[in-house]
């Protein structure tokens, strides 16, 4: 909806006065704004899809740890992997894999869209192997139905 809004309502309603900076003023200043080249629309479409992915990714994360493992690490573990894993890059000088600037790349310069692939193959990975490797323990919600 703020895409929408920031780029066709408000330009025939003009409540808000933007003001274009230097440094944004051509469409590859951030990763996913080299789209821009294919039209709005395109971009919009691309780049909420990209975030609605990536969230659905993290709730299938929850919902994994929740039903074969239990609540607490449901509750923390994505966090606790969207966070330390980008502390764990930033550290080791790695930024562009960085989970937040896979899904929210305005803080980063640009860098190429398949640098966005990285964590988010990672996440598959965990995802994976919760699935198929980790049996459903005594203590998990979904074993408590059965």
């Amino acid at each position: 909806m703020p895409f929408l809004f920031a780029f066709y309502i408000d330009p025939h309603l003009s409540i808000v006065d933007y003001t274009v900076m230097k440094s944004f003023e051509s469409p590859d200043s951030h990763t996913f704004s080299q789209l821009m080249d294919y039209g709005t629309i395109t971009y919009g479409v691309v780049y909420s899809s990209w975030v609605a992915i990536n969230t659905v990714i993290y709730a299938s994360l929850s919902l994994l740890l929740l039903t074969k493992i239990n609540k607490i690490l449901a509750f923390f573990l994505p966090f606790l992997i969207y966070w330390g894993a980008h502390i764990l890059t930033a550290n080791l000088s790695l930024e562009v894999f960085s989970p937040i600037y896979s899904v929210f790349p305005f803080n980063i310069t640009q860098q190429p869209i398949w640098t966005a692939f990285i964590p988010f193959a990672g996440l598959i990975i965990i995802i994976l192997s919760l699935t198929l490797l980790i049996p459903y323990t005594r203590n998990s919600t979904f074993a408590k139905f059965q």
